[in-house]
């Protein structure tokens, strides 16, 4: 009766081993599924700051090279507007000398402007 008592004992023993040999390898395989799966979260998340990164210096550069070339346009405009009002003042000042008549001598002329 003791032997078939330690025997049952024994078997009951190697059967609660074996659920707990179950039960840590499907926490470790629960752990190791969580890990995996912050992993693909981090490199995600990684990807996506890249991503914004790279659209941040995109949208940066965008707006540099739209403010270089409104500044361009700006000096363009400056420039064409100083080179009209000399023509227009060279014009002015042909018309004027236009006024003046021709038998009047340098100094007359001078005097008259």
């Amino acid at each position: 009766i003791k032997r078939r008592v330690r025997a049952e004992t024994n078997e009951e023993k190697l059967v609660e081993e074996a659920i707990v040999e179950e039960e840590t390898a499907k926490t470790e395989e629960n752990e190791t599924a969580q890990k995996e799966e912050i992993a693909k979260e981090e490199i995600t998340v990684e990807v996506a700051t890249e991503a914004n990164e790279e659209k941040s210096a995109e949208e940066e550069t965008t707006t540099v090279e739209e403010t270089v070339t409104a500044e361009e346009r700006d000096a363009d405009a400056e420039e064409t507007a100083a080179a009209t009002e000399t023509a227009e003042t060279a014009e002015t000042a042909e018309k004027e000398a236009a006024k003046i008549p021709s038998y009047l001598t340098d100094n007359e002329k001078i005097s008259m402007v």
